[in-house]
């Protein structure tokens, strides 16, 4: 038996052969939605993340993803990762991204520069429940995005 436990909490990185398992497609270029809640996900291997090139959705909320590095996502218009060890958005490359939910995170001071830049179509931003202690530098960044519709930015100290 406890082997068995070592292994079933053994974090789990994301492959070509997961996403084509959880979503019943042929191949990685077909999928547009992926959802992978709850898996004990840490990461998207690259060569994966590669292949989702018409993902316009990704749902990775209630893992273990503690870096954005490497998520390259051309398509991608709504992102999930609400209940994760989020700390930082670099590496997140999504200029599409609609709606970003980081709920439970732990997303702080500075997280959100250039947030902006690297986000302008954002019109929805839960960031509910992180670690946010200078809310008026949180909203100076937020303020930037001039599609914004929705923010949460309850729940931070």
């Amino acid at each position: 038996g406890e082997e068995e436990d070592d292994l079933n909490s053994s974090p789990v990185v994301v492959t070509e052969s997961i996403v084509l398992e959880a979503t019943g497609e042929e191949d990685c270029n077909s999928v547009t939605q992926l959802i992978l809640r709850s898996r004990r996900v840490v990461y998207l291997e690259a060569a994966c993340v590669a292949q989702l090139c018409n993902l316009t959705s990704l749902s990775l909320s209630h893992n273990r993803v503690s870096s954005l590095a490497g998520m390259d996502f051309g398509a991608l218009t709504e992102l999930n990762l609400n209940f994760n060890a989020v700390a930082s958005l670099e590496g997140l490359v999504a200029p599409h991204l609609a709606r970003l939910f980081l709920s439970s995170n732990q997303l702080a001071d500075g997280a959100l520069q250039g947030l902006a830049s690297n986000f302008p179509k954002l019109a929805s931003l839960c960031l509910f429940r992180n670690a946010f202690h200078d809310l008026d530098n949180a909203l100076a960044e937020v303020q930037q995005l001039s599609k914004l519709r929705e923010l949460d930015l309850d729940g931070n100290p």
